[in-house]
């Protein structure tokens, strides 16, 4: 037999590294770490296995906030050896890295290995483990869209449950074109809008005396189920109300698809809006070219995409203004990573989401 080893010195975040090795003349995974099996900042670890003499390898790693294990938040690397010879090894990458090794149908003379097979002690959590990464190492390439399915009826208010995803096509570019005139949406108490896949951004729609009327066109990246967004009315996250949202994994579902919500919302009044991505890296540019815009009677006040785990826009809903001259009390905030954009249950809520596995 051989003896496998891998070595796994961490960074500062260890729980966001993960890695598999794969017998590739079999196509069996010889052996694995999920993410959370590290939780020691800067620490050797070491895994040992005992293998079929000869045959190819597969080392895939990754990291799920997307910055590898060397060299900005500390000097951690990987090494592979077989029978203590280094086969592999490195830390400066992305999101993930493979690497292979060895030969299908050679065997060599069987050999006792050096030592009894050991490994490392089990680690006490010290820090709460991150999501397994769901990517693959290479996104998969994208068919052909076909013909856009028509919009469906506009959004809703702000008593009822969110709205339900609807299978339409997706859009056939990340930057949306004009879409058809619809009719004026309900009063503010009739039934939310099921979110519905357009080509075009939103048309003009007409909202009772004291509300404005707010639009968000959201073109999704590759990975459209690890979006959602939430709209509250008032000055602080914790303590404001909600008016409308989305959740992960069941209302976005098209790739590169164009979604447009539009709801009638109390004029001068104050609202925040944030957007969330499951694992941490935003809906542009790693994935696809996602993006998404948020206009006040069909003008636009900001226009994003590029965030880690979430981004923040507060403003005034006023009635009337130009483009060149953008309503007073517009602020937008992206967290960093490692940060919190505040400590709220909303957050808390938001975390134990982030972890729910993919369909």
């Amino acid at each position: 037999e051989d003896i496998m080893e891998v070595r796994i010195k961490t960074d500062q975040y260890p729980t966001e590294t993960a890695w598999i090795l794969t017998n590739t003349c079999s196509n069996t995974v010889v052996a694995e770490a999920p993410a959370g099996s590290y939780t020691t900042r800067n620490q050797e670890y070491s895994d040992k296995i005992c293998v079929p003499p000869g045959g190819a390898y597969s080392f895939f790693i990754t990291d799920s906030f997307g910055d590898g294990i060397c060299c900005s938040y500390g000097e951690g690397f990987y090494n592979v050896l077989k029978n203590d010879v280094s086969m592999i090894g490195g830390g400066q990458f992305g999101t993930d890295e493979t690497k292979t090794f060895g030969q299908c149908g050679t065997t060599p003379p069987t050999r006792a290995p050096t030592r009894a097979p050991t490994r490392a002690p089990t680690r006490a959590p010290t820090r709460a483990p991150t999501p397994v990464p769901t990517r693959a190492p290479t996104p998969a390439p994208q068919t052909p869209p076909p013909t856009p399915a028509p919009l469906t009826p506009p959004p809703a208010p702000f008593q009822a449950p969110p709205p339900t995803p609807a299978p339409q096509t997706p859009a056939p570019t990340s930057n949306p074109t004009p879409a058809p005139q619809t009719p004026p949406p309900a009063p503010f108490q009739t039934p939310p809008p099921t979110p519905s896949a357009s080509p075009s951004p939103s048309p003009s729609f007409s909202c009772p005396d004291g509300q404005v009327g707010f639009t968000l066109t959201l073109t999704t990246d590759d990975y459209p189920e690890e979006t959602r967004w939430v709209l509250k009315q008032g000055n602080q996250w914790s303590t404001g109300t909600m008016i409308a949202s989305v959740d992960y994994l069941t209302t976005y579902t098209k790739p590169q698809a164009t979604y447009i919500e539009n709801l009638c919302i109390e004029e001068n009044e104050t609202f925040m809006f944030r957007i969330f991505d499951k694992v941490r890296d935003g809906i542009c540019c790693n994935y696809g070219k996602g993006e998404y815009s948020l206009a006040l009677n069909d003008q636009e006040i900001h226009r994003g995409g590029e965030f880690n785990r979430k981004e923040q826009t507060k403003f005034e809903a006023i009635s009337s203004y130009s483009n060149t001259n953008a309503p007073p009390g517009i602020k937008v905030v992206t967290e960093p990573k490692g940060g919190n954009l505040d400590s709220s249950n909303e957050d808390e809520e938001e975390e134990l989401l982030s972890k729910l596995p993919h369909n």
